[in-house]
């Protein structure tokens, strides 16, 4: 059998399982949990939604920023303060563990997701690499980073 290709997104589909099906996929990201909760009913009302959270081993998106075309633009966006620092083009990784160090180094914690961004520098000149150089045809070109 063939998959059918319907050409909605995730929030119709999950909007059509359950009301709070979308929302709750929001919080944890894991498809298969949200579609497994509505299918045995547990969903119920916000407050159970709002049980499902991030996991280890399922990525979190990063968060919704939005551009912005000068510093006093950002600034008026942001009446309460804001805290700002150099945006690089590095590649995105996400590094989830859970084992028995993580309580070693952080007591009060169990698990351990480490959102961060690697950035590649020139050993010569110490300036960062461009974007993509990890890619796989731009490793020969930059071999001594």
């Amino acid at each position: 059998m063939k998959d059918l290709r319907i050409n909605a997104g995730v929030k119709h589909i999950l909007d059509g399982l359950h009301s709070c099906a979308y929302e709750a996929f929001q919080n944890c990201r894991d498809l298969a949990e949200i579609v497994d909760r509505c299918k045995r009913g547990q969903l119920g009302d916000i407050a159970i939604t709002m049980e499902v959270g991030i996991r280890i081993g399922t990525p979190v998106l990063p968060m919704l920023a939005e551009p912005c075309k000068s510093v006093e633009q950002a600034m008026k966006r942001c009446v309460n303060g804001m805290f700002a620092e150099i945006k690089y083009d590095g590649e995105r990784v996400q590094i989830s563990h859970l084992e028995k160090f993580i309580p070693q180094a952080f007591p009060a914690g169990l698990d351990l997701i480490i959102d961060a961004e690697v950035l590649l520098v020139d050993n010569a000149s110490g300036k960062p690499l461009p974007f993509g150089t990890l890619g796989v045809h731009k490793k020969e070109q930059f071999k001594d980073a």
